[in-house]
């Protein structure tokens, strides 16, 4: 079955209903949205649209950290698994909230500390909370290569 978004970022979105990502507590600050999908902006294969099936407005720029670092790793309990149905790593897709500052390409950055995992095949989502020193809310996904560049 298909459905349709009226989005103030992209206009008219058609969606197949079984791509639709449920996630039952929602995202952490929105906890009201239940029902996302992916949308891809044309070209652009690395960053996604994390988008509100029921909120026109609401939108989130999302990436799959492993495109940055490469051993990024999300260790979840017995309870996250069973709530995700999640059998085994090949079902899981993982995906974390980017910032892209205006004018600042450099400075993205992604909350590592809080990835949104999803089960592919029923495509059932968590945004889970890591206690993890190693990265951040506001973790750098590019680090600007200074060398070289006169001042």
């Amino acid at each position: 079955m298909m459905g349709k978004i009226h989005s103030t970022r992209f206009g008219e979105i058609d969606f197949d209903d079984e791509k639709v990502i449920s996630m039952p507590q929602g995202l952490i600050g929105f906890s009201e949205h239940k029902t996302f999908i992916l949308v891809q902006p044309e070209g652009d294969a690395v960053f996604l649209w994390l988008h509100s099936v029921d909120d026109p407005e609401l939108a989130f720029v999302v990436t799959d950290p492993r495109h940055f670092i490469s051993n990024y790793d999300v260790p979840l309990t017995d309870a996250e698994r069973e709530f995700l149905k999640l059998k085994d790593e090949s079902e899981m897709g993982l995906l974390v909230l980017v910032t892209i500052p205006e004018g600042d390409p450099h400075g993205i950055t992604a909350n590592m500390l809080a990835p949104v995992i999803y089960h592919l095949p029923s495509s059932r989502a968590w945004q889970v909370v890591l206690e993890d020193e190693d990265y951040g809310i506001r973790h750098p996904l590019y680090i600007p290569d200074d060398e070289g560049e006169d001042d």
